[in-house]
Formats: structure tokens, C-alpha cells, sequence
């Protein structure tokens, strides 16, 4: 059986490493590196470091997928692109490895067309057999839409799959609440700036009851928050809400430990471990990721 990654943003990501950034200076980097990634294809790769048996199915025009190819070759990626999709968004992310800071900048270009949606629509079915876990990466941003997560859900849990969303935008979990059609087992959102997520371990009302209206509707919401407890509400009641405190780490590089917690959280969740246990793993992996260079990996290279 295996772990099914819808990546719905692929992403070319170039990191530029320095002892230490001074504003209004030359800074002169230590290193730079390309790498391939973006939520789905990070995840993955954290999967396959586990051990997982995985497929990823993501959408990119043909020359980028060629190159998104080249870039995950020697790490023996189980990754396919549908060809109709747009250019990859890009990514350059700035290390200062003394301050132990990571800031990133990211850009898409364009949106994905009714091809692109239908051809990953039409691949995902022949992909499901087997599958144990369907895990959905991406942002609003990107453009595929309600319509589009809601066939995608839907065909894995008719086939009694546990289904993952992970969407970067927090108008997609509240719409998901509210009009979604079809609910995912589990809700991961990464708590960036995007998801208007605050790093304190105090939960402002608008998140409590966000989560508390998503398990109504049949999902069991987690809010990861980097540098501060995430959250889950599993049942109803006063004792519905888990706050688990991240493993500490000196960090090289932040980028990437939000896909390698959803990796995680994925993988003992589809090996049957609890809410807890998930996300405990999500942190271990996490923090394995922080102490990397290249963003979404646990292994030293």
C-alpha cells in the first residue's frame, strides 16, 4: 500500500546561504543551490526518507517538468507531471546562518488551465488502487479551485482512502467549513503568514471556532505553527484540544519544515496512529528538516 501526494504547487526553489545578512551592506553568500520543490514535492521526498511507498502526481508545463526531472533523478522520485500545466512558481529563500533566520520569497505565474485540472482529474483515478493515504498540497493561489478538491476528495474516500488536505490559504478551510461539499479526514494547515496563523500558543476566537466548525463538518483540523504548540481538536468537549509543544532546534533553514511535518503527521497516520502520535512525528520530522540546508529533507546530504 501506498501514500498518494497530489502536489498542486510545484515550486524552483534557489537558496542563498550567508554567515550573517547587514542591512545597507554587500553581503557575499557562502553558497547557493537550486532544488526542486513546493509542498507536494518536499512532502514526498520526507516520505520517501521514511520509507514510504509514494506517488506523486503534479501538473507543469513540459519544460519545466524536464527540468523538475533533472534536479530529482539520484533521489529516485516516484513523480509524475501531467504536461498542460503552467511554469512552476519560484522561490528564493535567504539563509543567515549565525542569526539562525530564513526568509523566503515566493511567485507564481499564471494559473492552471481546465486541460491541466482535467488531465490530473483524469490520472488521479488510475493512481487510487492501492493507495492507503491521499495527501493534497498547494495554495489558493494556484488556482485549481473548490470544484477541483472536492472531485479529488471524493473519489479517494468512495474507495474508503483517508484523505489529507494541506492548501495554503485559510479561505479554502473556511469555505471547506462552510459550502465545501466534500470534507478530507484531516485538515493540516501550516500556520505561515498566508493563513494568518499568530506564533503564540494563545488561540485567538476566529482560529478556535474555525477548527471547531471544521470538525462539525467530519474533519479533524491541525494547525501547525512553527516555533510555537500545534494544535488539533479531535472530539467534541473541553478535553478536544491538543496543544503539542515543537522539538527544539538551532535551525540552518526554516524552509521546508512545514511539508516535512505534513509528511510526518501523513506517515503515521497511514500506519493507523492516532491524532497525537501524528503530530509528535510531524515535529520530529520538522525539526530534522530545520537542521538541513536544502528545504524539505530530513537526511543530510
Amino acid at each position: 500500500m501506498s501514500i498518494l501526494v497530489i502536489g498542486l504547487d510545484p515550486l524552483l526553489e534557489r537558496t542563498i546561504l550567508f554567515e550573517r545578512l547587514t542591512i545597507n551592506e554587500v553581503n557575499r553568500a557562502k553558497e547557493v543551490r537550486l532544488d526542486a520543490s513546493g509542498t507536494g514535492l518536499n512532502c514526498a521526498r520526507v516520505l520517501l526518507q521514511f520509507g514510504a511507498s509514494l506517488r506523486l502526481l503534479s501538473s507543469s508545463s513540459e519544460e519545466a517538468a524536464r527540468r523538475f526531472a533533472e534536479l530529482v533523478r539520484s533521489e529516485g522520485m516516484p513523480v509524475e507531471y501531467t504536461p498542460a500545466g503552467t511554469a512552476p512558481g519560484e522561490c528564493t529563500t535567504v539563509v543567515s546562518l549565525s542569526q539562525h533566520r530564513t526568509a523566503r520569497f515566493t511567485t507564481y505565474t499564471g494559473t492552471p488551465s481546465q486541460e491541466a485540472k482535467s488531465q490530473i482529474l483524469s490520472r488521479y483515478p488510475d493512481l487510487l488502487p492501492g493507495s492507503r493515504c491521499v495527501i493534497i498540497t498547494g495554495s489558493e493561489r494556484t488556482g485549481f479551485g473548490e470544484d477541483f478538491l472536492d472531485s479529488i476528495i471524493k473519489a479517494a474516500r468512495d474507495r474508503g482512502i483517508r484523505t489529507i488536505l494541506s492548501i495554503h490559504d485559510a479561505g479554502t478551510y473556511r469555505r471547506r467549513a462552510t459550502t465545501g461539499k466534500t470534507r478530507p479526514d484531516f485538515i493540516v494547515v501550516s500556520g505561515d503568514s498566508s493563513n494568518r496563523i499568530p506564533e503564540t500558543a494563545d488561540i485567538p476566537g476566529e482560529l478556535e471556532q474555525l477548527m471547531i466548525e471544521l470538525l462539525s463538518e467530519g474533519s479533524v483540523p491541525v494547525v501547525y505553527r512553527e516555533g510555537g504548540a500545534t494544535l488539533s481538536l479531535s472530539g467534541t468537549g473541553e478535553d478536544s484540544l491538543l496543544e503539542i509543544e515543537p522539538v527544539a532546534v538551532t535551525p540552518i533553514n526554516r524552509s521546508g519544515c512545514g511539508d516535512a511535518f505534513l509528511a510526518g503527521f501523513a506517515m503515521e497516520i497511514s500506519e493507523g496512529g492516532t491524532t497525537a502520535d501524528a503530530i509528535e512525528r510531524g515535529h520530529a520530522a520538522a525539526a530534522m528538516n530545520a537542521a538541513q540546508l536544502k528545504p524539505g529533507t530530513i537526511r543530510p546530504e
